[in-house]
Order: structure tokens, then C-alpha cells, then sequence
């Protein structure tokens, strides 16, 4: 018997990670035009986010018990 090996088992995993996650999350930004909103919420500073009102939430503006649950706009 050979012993058991795990080779190309990362290739494999990135694969299996980069056309179940990355591939459609990009595809769905493209096509539904949210790429833009996307990176004014998140990417410039991080600390924004958009609420069940659509409004824009900022950290500085905002007081959260937990993390960004629980917050109330000052």
C-alpha cells in the first residue's frame, strides 16, 4: 500500500473558494451596478455601512453596543 498524500489539495481548495465565492460576488456587483456603492461604503474608510433605512451610517456619527449592532444615530 502507498501512503496517503495530499498533493494538489490546495490548488484544489483555491479553486473550489475562487468559483463558489469570488467569481459570482463579482459577477453580481458588475451586473446589478452595486460596485460603485459597494466601495463608497466599505473600501474608502470602513467605517460606513448602510442601515434597514438605506441610510448611510457612519461610525463616527453613530453610538453601537456591539460592533455595529444596536446603534443610535447622535
Amino acid at each position: 500500500m502507498k501512503p496517503y498524500h495530499n498533493k494538489g489539495f490546495g490548488i484544489a481548495y483555491m479553486w473550489i473558494i475562487i468559483s463558489v465565492l469570488i467569481i459570482p460576488m463579482t459577477l453580481i456587483f458588475l451586473s446589478m451596478g452595486t460596485w460603485d456603492m459597494f466601495w463608497k461604503m466599505h473600501l474608502p474608510d470602513g467605517d460606513c455601512w448602510e442601515n434597514a433605512k438605506h441610510e448611510r451610517v457612519c461610525k463616527q456619527t453613530a453610538n453601537c453596543k456591539i460592533g455595529r449592532n444596536f446603534c443610535e444615530t447622535q
